[in-house]
């Protein structure tokens, strides 16, 4: 990936002396040769976890699989009769709030009803003048 020292010129770019391309290559050279061995120690890095991964798998026997699936469905049968007892008990409260608002209501009619209407006080009789 390097370039010749000889470049050549093209339109309205400068020269490049000779020992200046030899710099650049060589900064190019070391830049690739960085990435690559990033890359690498990536690649054993992946490699290594891959293989921890794989020494500490247990094999379960169909009986722990087994145990396991009734352990969630057990588990799906809670949560399933939780969520409906919790359905119900929402059900339930909004039928008391209703009940309540009627009643309320009905509370504030009464109570405007046996409330004595104030009295009214007679308008004040004109003085006779004179």
């Amino acid at each position: 990936m390097t370039r010749p020292a000889a470049s050549r010129k093209q339109p309205g770019q400068a020269t490049i002396p000779a020992g200046r391309v030899e710099v650049l290559d060589a900064g190019r050279a070391a830049a690739v040769q960085r990435r690559r061995a990033d890359s690498e120690q990536c690649r054993q890095r992946v490699l290594a976890v891959l293989a921890a991964m794989r020494k500490s798998r247990q094999a379960l026997s169909d009986a722990e699989i087994t145990l396991r699936d009734t352990e969630i469905q057990e588990l799906r049968e809670q949560r399933d009769a939780a969520l409906a007892a919790s359905r119900q008990a929402e059900t339930a409260i909004q039928a008391l709030r209703n009940v309540n608002q009627r009643l309320m209501v009905e509370n504030s009619r009464l109570i405007a009803a046996d409330a004595p209407e104030p009295t009214r006080t007679a308008p004040a009789a004109p003085k006779p003048s004179g």
